[in-house]
């Protein structure tokens, strides 16, 4: 396997092995609240058993790709994950434009509130960018 191949593999599983933890933490009454944040249990006792099972299997088959492609368990760089990161804000924030919400979900009633968003946004936007440059200097 290329190492290009290999890299984007194992960074990609990883990612897979974030949302999955990130599932299983959902169910867990005490996960932590953060400003989006609020997880209402809404599931029944048979069915979170029933979702534990399959969360059970997701992480065989991540380890089974572990095992396969020899995808070693060295450190991944902070770096990369924070570029990962970045690039999941960008394409999250393409869907979340003012304009692109008015064509998939119809017209924002104010004018005033469309600029907010793109503000909003344009801001979150100069910060990832930001962090990108620092992520990306020669001396990492």
């Amino acid at each position: 396997m290329e190492w290009q191949h290999y890299n984007v593999l194992r960074c990609n599983m990883w990612y897979v092995e974030e949302l999955v933890c990130e599932m299983e933490s959902s169910l867990d009454k005490n996960k932590r609240e953060g400003i989006y944040e609020h997880v209402e249990i809404d599931l029944t006792k048979e069915l979170i058993q029933s979702i534990n099972e399959q969360i059970v299997q997701l992480y065989k088959v991540l380890e089974k790709i572990q095992k396969n492609f020899n995808l070693k368990n060295n450190p991944i760089k902070a770096s990369k994950i924070i570029q990962g990161g970045i690039f999941s804000i960008r394409e999250t924030i393409d869907e979340t434009w003012s304009s692109y919400m008015e064509k998939t979900s119809g017209k924002i009633n104010s004018v005033d509130e469309k600029k907010q968003i793109d503000g909003y946004l344009n801001e979150i936007l100069r910060y990832t960018n930001r962090i990108k440059e620092i992520t990306e200097k020669d001396d990492l």
